[in-house]
């Protein structure tokens, strides 16, 4: 049996006034919501934990699990709940795209007008879950401002998501350790504890990662933290010692060597040269 949804005021169908709402649900197999005509706002269900559904006109039922992101555009009839004997724990957003509709439009489809995104690794569903979460706290306030916030975080989940089918396809566990080292450039590198965070022994995270991006994990690192040097170097008044420290060298003639190397010229003549070009205006390459 079909019901509205808690915590849509007034508009269980939407009505394209432009504001965010959103909840987060926990909802037995008695949940279900059906909108044959569809509705103006459009809607971004994430699932967390437990089993939902949901189908389009067009494209027959499809089982939404953790980590699936479903996105249905505006003005397409769907019906999405709980399948019998589940629990679906799940945050949902109403929300008119506006002038920004055309970055979406190139998000692959299941259906037409239905995007479904399984995110596939762990940093990823962590970054979307906080995203989603400043969009449930600021679409409870009423201003304005909290509105374009709401919409600012629901437009980086979908340019995440835009991202990740933009990029080649590339192992989950493979990505995961990009991000954590990313993330953590400036610690040492253990491979051991990158091999623990993402499953995989440490040779057998050294083979999928040199496999997946031509390039060994310590090399990575190294350009990772070299890019960031650069950028410091010419950007900031830091010393090239001290942008060295900032993205982990321990030892000044290491990175020294690894710069040259890479950029073809020591930190103070990239320096000098970098802040040449942005003053006319070209920029470096990096």
């Amino acid at each position: 049996m079909g019901r509205r949804e808690r915590g849509y005021p007034g508009r269980p169908s939407g009505d394209g006034s432009g504001r965010v709402i959103a909840d987060h649900f926990q909802e037995s197999d008695a949940y279900e919501v059906s909108r044959p005509e569809g509705m103006a706002d459009w809607i971004m269900i994430y699932t967390l934990s437990g089993e939902g559904f949901i189908e389009t006109a067009e494209g027959g039922e499809r089982r939404l699990r953790a980590g699936d992101i479903a996105v249905v555009k505006g003005g397409h009839p769907h019906r999405y709940g709980t399948p019998k004997g589940q629990i679906w724990h799940f945050l949902w957003a109403h929300f008119v795209p506006g002038e920004q509709a055309y970055r979406w439009s190139g998000l692959p489809e299941a259906s037409p007008g239905l995007v479904l995104h399984s995110v596939a690794y762990a940093q990823l569903r962590k970054r979307i879950l906080r995203a989603f979460r400043r969009v449930l706290q600021d679409s409870r306030q009423s201003s304005v401002y909290a509105n374009l916030l709401s919409m600012n975080a629901l437009q980086e989940i979908l340019l995440l998501l835009e991202q990740q089918h933009a990029q080649a396809p590339i192992d989950a566990r493979v990505a995961e350790a990009l991000d954590h080292l990313s993330a953590r450039m400036k610690e040492p590198l253990q491979v051991g504890e990158l091999a623990r965070v993402v499953g995989l022994s440490a040779s057998r995270l050294s083979h999928l990662f040199k496999e997946q991006t031509g390039a060994s994990i310590i090399d990575t690192l190294n350009r990772m933290r070299l890019r960031q040097a650069a950028l410091l170097l010419v950007h900031t008044s830091r010393s090239a010692e001290d942008a060295a420290g900032d993205v982990g060298f321990n030892h000044y003639n290491h990175f020294a060597a690894l710069f040259k190397a890479e950029y073809g010229m020591s930190p103070s003549a990239f320096r000098k040269e970098g802040r040449e070009e942005a003053r006319g205006g070209r920029g470096m390459g990096l």
